[in-house]
């Protein structure tokens, strides 16, 4: 009962807390693209179209891609998560193969 009340305040603290660090780094980039007047690559922007064709997701696609290229900070908060997305999975699939090939070497 104590966790289902305390949990929404914790969930709204988790979220407020970096909410800073993100507008810092949003407004680096902001800063970073009005300075540098670049624009995606014609590949960057022929893959864009072609993974995202609405607007907005290529809007956010190139986002994420400034992002990982210049943020240090957001490289090492993102990357361990993207391990653990594709290698957790693994593990589990691996750890269920090795104890259904025990348990059906244990039966014959």
């Amino acid at each position: 009962m104590l966790l289902a009340i305390v949990t929404p305040f914790l969930a709204v603290f988790l979220y407020i807390k970096p909410m800073p660090v993100f507008e810092q780094s949003l407004q680096k980039l902001t800063d970073n693209e009005r300075n540098a007047k670049k624009q995606a690559g014609k590949i960057h922007t022929l893959i864009g179209r072609i993974v995202r064709p609405n607007k907005e997701e290529r809007v956010f696609l190139h986002f994420s891609s400034i992002m990982l290229k210049n943020e240090r900070e957001f490289k090492l908060k993102v990357y361990p998560s993207l391990e653990f997305a594709y290698l957790i999975p693994f593990f589990f699939y691996v750890f269920n193969a090795s104890i259904r090939f025990y348990l059906h070497k244990k039966t014959k």
